[in-house]
């Protein structure tokens, strides 16, 4: 990735606009998600009674998926490469790429095929994980939609704080890209 150097001219309107696409795109997307999650997993528990283990199996799903999926998978790995992505969205960057550039920053089209296959996997994996929990009862079920909503928040707030340096007009560097240069793509 060969994103803008900090000599380099500024972005221009067109790419900063492209840029801001692709990351309001994915907020909007896992924003929904987090929201009906999140929401259902409420309104579940809400006419649930909860004993001693279901209020301990709550705080334990919700503790685990917050923690291990919101902030160390999404916030720390994910949302980094996803402004890395972004911010490597540029002048060179042909329309086609532009108009799908939600899909393109979040590693599904357009992408070397190592990100490809690993991020179609992770969607494969999103929907058997999604089927499997449905046939879970309730409250069990309505505990795991609650964290994973809130997990999903926590990658929108991560999203929401480095959109302004990828899509800045100075030409600042990204600070996420500094945290994905780990050589994990």
């Amino acid at each position: 990735m060969t994103g803008p150097a900090s000599g380099s001219a500024p972005p221009s309107g067109i790419v900063r606009a492209t840029r801001v696409w692709a990351l309001v795109g994915v907020v909007l997307l896992l924003g929904r998600s987090a929201l009906v999650l999140a929401l259902r997993g409420f309104e579940g528990l809400d006419e649930a009674v909860l004993g001693a283990v279901e209020w301990l199996g709550l705080f334990a799903i919700v503790g685990l998926f917050v923690w291990g999926e919101g902030v160390r998978a999404l916030a720390r790995r994910w949302c980094p490469r996803v402004l890395a992505r972004a911010a490597d969205l540029g002048a060179h960057t042909p329309w086609f790429w532009r108009i799908v550039a939600p899909l393109r920053v979040v590693g599904l089209v357009g992408v070397p095929r190592g990100i490809w296959v690993r991020s179609w996997t992770a969607v494969a994996a999103i929907v058997v994980a999604a089927l499997s929990v449905r046939q879970l009862p309730d409250p069990w079920r309505s505990m795991v939609e609650l964290g994973v909503g809130l997990a999903l928040a926590v990658g929108v707030v991560r999203l929401g704080v480095g959109l302004p340096a990828v899509v800045s007009p100075d030409g600042r560097r990204s600070p996420s890209r500094t945290l994905d240069n780990r050589g994990a793509e």
